[in-house]
């Protein structure tokens, strides 16, 4: 096995306990997966309400964060659809790639009313959920196909709901 396979294997196996302990798995990060010098970094970088979710440059200060986690949110899923290796780290790319994909293209089409660029994009392994109001017919199937066209899309439960009086 590839170093790059191996981090991959690693990585899968951390989030997979992550996931099914519902974020009760800290430790098995701190014994398999976090490096004795790293940086971690998270997209909020600590903005309000996500203070905790800053830079951190030390085991002690991501055992921090953890704790935050763990101690501040309940976890009902941890999903990552897509793990990219690089030699010697690897790191995840989660679902919130897949919803900001459909998000650009649905605001990108001009054709689209802005009732239909602020619909709700749900995505869960794979599944998207659309749900919202729509101006007609045709704006709902555009949005429709234009999550089908997202990498990563499985599937698409077009929920979103014709209203006329928009």
């Amino acid at each position: 096995m590839s170093n790059e396979a191996a981090n991959v294997a690693i990585l899968k196996e951390a989030y997979r306990r992550w996931n099914d302990s519902k974020g009760g798995s800290v430790e098995h990060w701190f014994d398999s997966v976090v490096a004795p010098n790293i940086s971690f970094g998270s997209v909020p970088r600590g903005a309000a309400p996500l203070e905790f979710a800053k830079q951190y440059d030390s085991r002690e200060q991501l055992r921090g964060y953890f704790q935050g986690l763990v101690g501040e949110w309940t976890m009902q899923h941890y999903t990552v659809d897509e793990y990219i290796a690089a030699q010697p780290q690897a790191v995840r790319a989660t679902l919130a790639r897949v919803r900001q994909t459909i998000r650009k293209a649905v605001v990108d089409n001009d054709s689209l009313s802005t009732n239909a660029h602020n619909v709700k994009i749900i995505t869960v392994d794979g599944a998207v959920t659309l749900r919202g109001p729509v101006k007609t017919a045709e704006e709902k199937a555009t949005v429709e196909a234009l999550a089908q066209k997202a990498s990563g899309v499985k599937s698409v439960d077009n929920q979103l709901e014709v209203d006329r009086d928009l």
